[in-house]
């Protein structure tokens, strides 16, 4: 039975360590990480306070940009922060 025990815990990191490498290919990259220059609506929506319904109605009045990868809509980083930055997009700016 000890022996059973040690072989498993000897051998418990290198499968733990193998499953990691395994997932990266399946689980992407957070939106929120500072590599990735784009971001997508959830994290504008987080970040700026504002519901889906704002967003869209932001990007109308052209004080968002969107782009389009496929169905998916991106907005830059950059541009977001400054915009929030500046206050034109701000929760409670009335324009």
């Amino acid at each position: 039975m000890d022996l059973e025990k040690s072989i498993i815990e000897s051998v418990r990191p290198l499968i733990v360590e193998e499953v990691k490498n395994q997932l990266k290919g399946f689980i992407p990259v957070s939106d929120d990480t500072e590599e990735n220059p784009y971001v997508d609506a959830k994290w504008l929506c987080d970040i700026a306070h504002i519901c889906n319904a704002t967003r869209i109605n932001l990007a109308k009045r052209g004080i968002i940009k969107p782009y389009y990868l496929g169905s998916r809509v991106l907005y830059k980083r950059k541009e977001i922060l400054d915009a929030i930055e500046s206050g034109k997009l701000s929760r409670y700016s009335h324009q």
